[in-house]
């Protein structure tokens, strides 16, 4: 059940998972220029802090709804998972230059190779998130639940990417 309060609800909560994904984003990039942060080169890093941040992300949008009420943080949580989306899609259509042995395929060839993705990367935000609101009177099991979906669809993305990549390459046949 929400909380009972007199007066608006804080707004404060509901920008607390897109300042996770702006946060971790920030800190895979941080680990990236820098190589080493203390002991741990920029995998280990990478895995143990600013990943978690952003698989925790969704289901901390989804908790918030016990404190700032359902809708707001639905609102929240689908303009959150349509930016990372939209971020994704910007960050593919600008490393990728080629599909298969095409080394210029237009931009339009490499939007329709990349939006599946960002569209996952979106859905699957806004999944997790619905998954821990619908638990939002008991937080711990919506976090689980929260993170668990998380975690899936993002393997299940990465499934996808990996074998769009794979159809995307351009692998020499050889002949004779």
């Amino acid at each position: 059940m929400d909380l009972e309060r007199a007066g608006p609800p804080p707004i404060w909560p509901l920008l607390i998972a897109p300042l996770l994904v702006v946060g971790g984003i920030a800190l895979l990039k941080v680990s990236d220029v820098l190589l080493y942060i203390g002991q741990f080169d920029r995998a280990s890093f990478g895995w143990a802090v600013p990943i978690p941040m952003i698989l925790v992300a969704p289901a901390v949008s989804g908790l918030v709804a016990r404190w700032s009420r359902r809708r707001p943080a639905v609102w929240m949580l689908a303009a959150s998972g349509a930016a990372l989306g939209l971020f994704v899609i910007a960050v593919l259509m600008a490393t990728i230059d080629r599909i298969g042995c095409n080394t210029n395929p237009g931009t339009q060839a490499i939007l329709a190779m990349v939006a599946p993705i960002g569209a996952m990367v979106a859905t699957g935000y806004v999944g997790a998130g619905l998954v821990a609101m619908r638990q939002r009177d008991r937080p711990v099991v919506g976090m689980l639940y929260g993170v668990s979906t998380a975690i899936a669809v993002g393997f299940v993305t990465l499934v996808v990417f990996g074998l769009e990549f794979q159809a995307g390459t351009c692998v020499p046949v050889p002949t004779g």
